[in-house]
């Protein structure tokens, strides 16, 4: 993904002072009242409306697999989720040594400690709070479980992956040559859990483990032979929802797997007084990722309305259109969107990133209450520019506020929404602006 300027300015918008203007656009943003944390799974209240159709998002089921290597260190953190049908889906893997936290707290606390410190029942609540779903299966394995229940990529006899560099595992003696080629299919999943400690930082395999996973997602291809028509597509229940990890990975590979790895970058060696060996992930690039592929299942931590983003531009729109100097793509104007949703305590559960070219010339905001339109007029302008809000006609459990992006958003890439926002009518009488630290 596009590394611009504009998303580095998101550790600017922790800052103290900005934070408690944010709270007070927030505090207008909410049409519907706070959203909070249903249950562990990151449940929603049922909304009904007294009028006009209502949908659903889709309920997708989640695993997470963790892999522990031969020395106890977590090397390997991924979330699994079914299609809707209950058949393919998505694998989207984390760095084991991410900040929990995801680069905003005071400390930085990496996964690996975490499954260190507390083990199972600590990891799971760390990987919660920085993925944002919640899971129906949680395991942790060691390498061999991992190749058990990998097995049904054995159909496949190799697999293939390209290392820059050798990678060695002292506490196994296992090796893994340089070089694009070949290897068994146990021998790449083994990859998952290698650490070379002094030798090759996390780091530095983060690289190697998603190598691993594309492998895997391009040798499943459209769904493994044998799997082929084991389960019938449908929308999952409780009783035909998979009850152990085995299974949930027989219905992933049963049809086509998309892996993504969620982009990582270094922690300002300031908030890491213990030099642990930690990375972040952009939360807003982790709302948005599981917006679209598990939207049902996102949850909504902020004080702010929760939100369905649309981004539906034509390459030819966006062509010529810069962000600091660098092109940008459908996703990286679906991302700028959601971080200043989320920088207005607004919470995304639902994006659809497209390049179908539906994009209207106006950005159109739709709320559920046709008494907070014109209040939300002023409100959505600040965040996205010139706006047009009507009242939804289909409404959509648990959402408050539906957005389609429009052409006029691309003028407004380059807007400092920062200062728009402290500088607004929403700021706190009576008190001095307060700003936080620079770009970087």
């Amino acid at each position: 993904m596009t590394a611009l300027a504009y998303r580095r300015r998101r550790d600017t918008w922790t800052a103290i002072g900005i934070i408690v203007v944010l709270l007070v656009v927030a505090a207008v943003l909410t049409l519907v009242g706070a959203r909070t944390l249903a249950d562990s799974t990151l449940g929603r209240e049922v909304v009904v409306y007294d009028d006009g159709p209502t949908l659903r998002l889709p309920h997708t089921a989640t695993a997470f697999v963790g892999v522990v290597g031969d020395e106890g260190h977590l090397t390997t953190a991924a979330v699994l989720v079914l299609a809707p049908d209950g058949t393919g889906g998505s694998i989207v893997s984390f760095a084991s040594v991410a900040d929990s936290a995801g680069n905003q707290a005071l400390d930085v606390y990496p996964l690996d400690d975490a499954w260190l410190e507390g083990g199972e029942e600590l990891l799971r609540l760390d990987v919660e709070a920085l993925a944002g779903v919640g899971f129906d299966l949680f395991e942790v394995v060691s390498a061999d479980r991992l190749v058990e229940v990998m097995s049904p990529l054995d159909e496949l006899n190799e697999l293939f992956i390209d290392l820059d560099e050798p990678v060695f595992d002292p506490s196994t003696d296992a090796a893994w040559p340089s070089g694009e080629q070949g290897f068994s299919v146990e021998r790449v999943v083994r990859l998952l859990a290698a650490r070379n400690p002094g030798a090759v930082t996390e780091t530095d395999l983060i690289d190697v483990r998603t190598q691993v996973w594309d492998s895997i997602a391009t040798g499943v291809d459209t769904g493994l032979e044998a799997l082929q028509g084991r389960f019938n597509p449908g929308e999952l229940s409780a009783s035909t929802m998979p009850s152990t990890l085995d299974e949930f990975v027989e219905r992933l590979f049963s049809d086509r797997v998309s892996h993504r790895a969620v982009a990582h970058a270094p922690v300002d060696p300031e908030r890491n007084p213990r030099e642990v060996e930690v990375v972040f992930h952009d939360p807003s690039e982790v709302v948005m990722v599981f917006a679209q592929i598990a939207p049902a299942r996102v949850g909504a931590p902020l004080s702010g309305a929760t939100f369905r983003l649309e981004s539906v531009f034509a390459s030819d729109d966006l062509f010529g259109v810069v962000v600091d100097g660098v092109p940008v793509s459908g996703a990286d104007i679906a991302l700028l969107a959601v971080d200043r949703i989320r920088a207005a305590s607004g919470n995304v559960l639902s994006v659809s990133a497209t390049s179908a070219g539906l994009a209207p010339q106006v950005t159109k905001v739709f709320v559920s209450d046709d008494d907070q339109i014109e209040i939300a007029a002023q409100s959505f302008a600040l965040l996205f520019g010139t706006v047009e809000v009507r009242l939804a006609e289909s409404r959509i459990d648990g959402i408050d506020v539906q957005v389609v992006l429009g052409l006029s958003f691309l003028d407004d890439l380059d807007a400092d929404v920062e200062a728009r926002l402290v500088g607004s009518v929403f700021e706190t009488p009576g008190e001095e602006p307060v700003g936080g630290a620079g770009d970087e």
